[in-house]
């Protein structure tokens, strides 16, 4: 549950153009990517959790 609540502090910085650390960042990206990936590939099963 920690995840969902770093995940919404690090969005709600971002809205305040608050910078936020360069590994959150690559994170963001990453679970970004991976929900695209499994949006594109509904019919899979595939974990985004790295």
């Amino acid at each position: 549950m920690a995840e969902i609540s770093d995940l919404d502090r690090q969005i709600e910085q971002l809205r305040r153009c608050e910078l936020i650390k360069e590994s959150e960042v690559k994170a963001l990206c990453a679970k970004a990517r991976c929900a695209a990936t499994s949006m594109d590939n509904s019919m899979t099963s595939k974990s985004c959790s790295e």
